[in-house]
């Protein structure tokens, strides 16, 4: 399988992001291509993934046209802010929005009116990864 992963708000070597998702997927033997904004944080992406480097907080064009690079042949895309749901492109794998934080009441409305959204009130067992 090929993933997609992308953050424009996230550190790319964020802990649950780089360390915990994309290794797991890299190391179940998938491609892995990472959207994030590697020269904001001064940081050089790992050998063993594909990088598309984005601005921090880029605007929704920038935004847009990273994730449209970053889903070339994806089978799969995880988001990890929000506002990356506005920004989708039009061609595109399934979609994921990986969120820990709480989400407002207004982003998850809006999530709702364009996305299938599955929450932990809908499916329990299948949204709860770890209670902490």
């Amino acid at each position: 399988m090929r993933a997609c992963v992308a953050t424009t708000v996230h550190h790319p070597e964020d802990a649950r992001i780089m360390h915990r998702q994309i290794r797991a997927l890299l190391d179940a033997g998938h491609e892995v291509t990472y959207v994030a904004p590697f020269t904001f944080f001064n940081v050089t992406p790992a050998m063993r993934l594909t990088a598309v480097d984005v601005a921090h907080e880029a605007s929704y064009g920038k935004a847009r046209g990273a994730l449209r690079r970053g889903v070339r042949d994806a089978d799969l895309l995880i988001v990890h802010d929000h506002r990356l749901l506005r920004a989708l492109p039009h061609r595109r794998p399934p979609v994921v929005w990986d969120v820990r934080e709480p989400v407002a009441p207004r982003h998850l409305a809006r999530a709702a009116r364009r996305h299938r959204v599955i929450t932990p009130e809908v499916v329990p067992e299948g949204t709860l990864v770890s209670p902490s």
